[in-house]
């Protein structure tokens, strides 16, 4: 039994090696395919929790609250405008030799009501890799994007 239990050991050590790729790889590999993204169980009812979804979208959404703890996240694409749809899936689909993008945050300004009434200003950012848009705060949100993702 010992002599059949070593050649298993060593056999999962090189499957999980072979599969292992870098972040650059992961970025190259799912810039150019749609992804499956975190989303509310519950829109509604939010302490249900997240999942991931079985639908795909050109890219994943994520909103942080203004402190940064809290967030909003979806799939995303066909509701935003087509010009700047275009726009994040050619910054998406561009990569160098050595980079290539895992998100990309805007700090936008919205004038909700005329003035003389303040502005709201926020934060978006858009991934495009399978589970992105980590359910987290935004610090692990950026830090979790920093590594090849696991299969979702």
């Amino acid at each position: 039994v010992d002599m059949l239990s070593k050649p298993i050991i060593v056999l999962c050590v090189l499957t999980a090696t072979a599969y292992s790729i870098t972040t650059y790889e992961d970025v190259l590999e799912q810039s150019k395919k749609s992804v499956r993204c975190w989303q509310p169980k519950d829109a509604n009812n939010l302490s249900a929790g997240y999942s991931i979804s079985t639908e795909k979208f050109p890219f994943c959404s994520y909103i942080p609250t203004a402190d940064l703890t809290s967030f909003t996240i979806s799939g995303a694409g066909e509701e935003i405008e087509e010009g700047e749809r275009r726009e994040l899936l050619r910054a998406f689909g561009t990569a160098g030799d050595l980079w290539g993008m895992t998100a990309i945050c805007f700090q936008e300004v919205i004038q909700v009501s005329p003035a003389p009434h303040p502005s709201h200003v926020g934060m978006r950012c858009a991934c495009k890799r399978d589970g992105c848009n980590v359910p987290k705060a935004f610090n692990a949100f950026l830090a979790y994007n920093e590594v090849a993702l696991p299969k979702v």
